[in-house]
């Protein structure tokens, strides 16, 4: 927030930047948002949560990829559409910063069952996967999104 005084008047003039209080929440905005509008790509804020849950994105085929801008601040995701609609239905934030949600092993395996399309992706101590790669590790961990 910058503020300039002029002959009296008080002119305001925002910076654009990510919310600081959630920017995973914010990443899953405007991947939705782009999908929505049938965007090629998507412009959003870079962070390392960020990059890592876009590259598990990325290996379970639900984006094209990603590219970190010059600027270093932005990431451009490329949406990744499947006969015209898009391939990302769903895009839901389960961990809110005030209420986190922790799945075991046994919790991924049923929710496996009941969603055999949707995904969960997991931050555990070996880094931000899929569920089925914490499956695979034997592991539970702290759910950050849930796509379907």
């Amino acid at each position: 927030l910058y503020c300039l005084k002029i002959y009296n008047f008080i002119i305001m003039k925002y910076k654009t930047r990510a919310p600081q209080q959630s920017p995973l929440g914010d990443l899953a905005t405007r991947l939705r948002n782009g999908h929505l509008r049938h965007r090629s790509s998507v412009i959003c804020f870079a962070s390392k949560l960020g990059q890592s849950v876009l590259s598990a994105l990325w290996r379970e085929g639900f984006i094209y990829g990603y590219r970190i801008l010059e600027n270093g601040s932005e990431v451009e995701v490329f949406l990744k559409y499947s006969e015209g609609s898009p391939v990302v239905r769903k895009i839901k934030l389960v961990s809110m910063p005030g209420r986190p949600v922790y799945f075991s092993v046994q919790d991924l395996r049923q929710f496996q069952r009941r969603n055999s399309f949707a995904i969960l992706v997991l931050t555990t101590p070996k880094g931000v996967l899929s569920c089925s790669e914490v499956i695979s590790q034997n592991q539970g961990g702290k759910v950050l999104i849930e796509v379907d």
